[in-house]
């Protein structure tokens, strides 16, 4: 026998099962939640029998490595059929039988719930005798839920899976299903299994206090993935846009230096006489909250600002078709971008070709430089460009030939981690490339300091190895080959020159963890 304070949830689960059993007491499991969470202290003691109350989640754990979970536990509830009564529910969403409904649209649906290809083991749980199974529409006829109840042994009813966006779609989903099951109210029970998330998570959308969410997301992003990112950038995003969306989910219950579990951000290009282009980036989930969904709710609402105009996200490799195949970013180039990570300390300055010259953007006649932008991507990014050159510690110089036309020019910042990051980086050609760097890095005071240069470049400027093989040797530098990322679009590709693209803009580094 062992006296144990704070037991595991099975200890509480005996301890309301024995007592009703014996005395009617009425609790449920989610109870010892409850009891544990809303009160300032809380102790549940027991006497325990050590060969018999057994922890079995740790058990799998300890013994056969079974270490890998949520933070959450699953909660079970039991509703009498008998006194079921039908709730008036909303008109928005609509329901059909899974039958009825484009088998292609259920599989994209359900892949925003798992990650892993369901289709046969759903078809087959759908097809079971006694199963009933119907699908959730929004206005829009977009899919926004589904739900199965079957009948199970003992008389009883079980709801699983039971999928919904919203607490509306779930009760119109739920109303539907149970009004197809043939004397519902004579079973003895309706079954839920759900995830006992925690409900001091909230949802928000450009908070007041988005700097401190903001810099632990940059923070995490950076250690985890290596994203190139400095704080000012939450200005950058939304003073330099025309519409710009921060979403975040934080815990309530944690100050704002360590409340982050997932955020994104959207932002809206405008430009004449074109349609508005939205860019997704800086999607990312706390490791620790990985796997609960989260990222996945930021996305939709991301998504659903988006509506039904382009959009461009950049993907790492292993999510690329994901992105295409579940939300439709389907338009992209054929070919990838490497990272590159130069050691500076091993960086020497080569010779560089007196054909070319540079001067630092602010000395050169902005006109001239945004109509040599304009070459590169069609769309006006001037208003962009200027408040990405203004900010601190950022090097920007521009590159001139013999007649003083502009050939390039090329932007290097300090980001977090001690590293500098070059983007974005245009030359007509090496020659004009090597000027560029070699003038922007002397620019840069105790360079040699810093631990990496990174850089991020198109796969088709197969020139950009050479151009780092000119500054360091092959110790000091290494490529992400197996790292790749590619842009991709919702709607329409916008084309840009990416064979004078020595690195390809960094300013919305992506990843989709759910």
């Amino acid at each position: 026998m062992k006296l144990v304070v704070n037991p595991s949830q099975e200890v509480f689960n005996q301890l309301i099962d024995l007592s009703a059993a014996t005395h009617g007491w009425s609790h449920q499991p989610y109870d010892y939640k409850f009891y544990s969470e809303n009160f300032d202290g809380y102790w549940l003691v027991a006497v325990v029998d050590k060969e018999k109350a057994v922890d079995m989640s740790q058990k799998y754990a300890d013994v056969f490595g079974f270490t890998e979970m949520p933070s959450y536990w699953h909660m079970e509830a039991e509703v009498k059929p008998g006194k079921v009564k039908i709730p008036e529910v909303s008109g928005e969403y609509t329901t059909k039988n899974w039958k009825d409904v484009d088998e292609s649209l259920l599989d994209t649906y359900d892949k925003t719930i798992c990650p892993r290809d369901r289709k046969k083991i759903m078809r087959t749980w759908f097809e079971q005798d006694q199963v009933y199974t119907r699908v959730a529409f929004d206005s829009n006829q977009k899919i926004v839920g589904y739900c199965t109840i079957r009948v199970v042994n003992l008389n009883r009813l079980c709801a699983a899976p039971f999928y919904a966006e919203n607490e509306e779609v779930a009760a119109r989903l739920l109303a539907d299903v149970i009004g197809n099951i043939p004397d519902f109210q004579k079973f003895e029970n309706l079954v839920f299994w759900y995830p006992s998330i925690n409900k001091s998570m909230e949802i928000l959308i450009n908070p007041p206090d988005s700097q401190p969410i903001f810099d632990q997301l940059i923070q995490q992003a950076a250690e985890t993935h290596g994203w190139a990112h400095q704080p000012y950038d939450l200005k950058y995003y939304s003073e330099g846009f025309h519409g710009y969306w921060f979403i975040v989910v934080v815990d309530k219950e944690k100050d704002s230096t360590n409340n982050f579990i997932a955020g994104g951000a959207l932002a809206r290009w405008d430009a004449p006489n074109s349609p508005p282009l939205y860019g997704i980036g800086l999607f990312y989930t706390n490791e620790k909250y990985r796997g609960q969904g989260h990222g996945k709710l930021i996305f939709q609402k991301m998504m659903d600002i988006v509506g039904d105009d382009n959009c461009v996200l950049v993907s790492a490799f292993n999510m690329s078709q994901k992105y295409a195949d579940v939300f439709g970013f389907e338009k992209m180039p054929s070919y990838w971008h490497y990272g590159a990570n130069v050691k500076p300390g091993m960086v020497k300055i080569p010779e560089v070709s007196g054909e070319y010259t540079t001067k630092n953007w602010k000395d050169v006649d902005e006109n001239l430089l945004d109509a040599y932008d304009l070459t590169i991507c069609p769309r006006d990014r001037k208003k962009i460009m200027r408040t990405w050159f203004e900010q601190d510690q950022v090097y920007t110089r521009v590159a001139f030939d013999s007649n003083q036309q502009i050939v390039g020019y090329c932007t290097i910042r300090v980001i977090n981690l001690n590293r500098l990051a070059v983007a974005p980086f245009y030359a007509e050609n090496e020659g004009v490339a090597a000027r560029l760097l070699a003038d922007v890095i002397q620019e840069i005071p105790d360079f040699e300091k810093f631990e990496s240069l990174l850089f991020l470049y198109p796969a088709i400027n197969e020139k950009m190895e050479s151009l780092i093989n000119r500054f360091v040797g092959p110790d000091g530098y290494s490529i992400g080959y197996s790292t790749k990322k590619r842009t991709q679009f919702t709607k329409k590709l916008i084309e840009s020159r990416d064979d004078v693209v020595a690195l390809k803009h960094q300013d919305a580094e992506k990843r989709y963890e759910n």
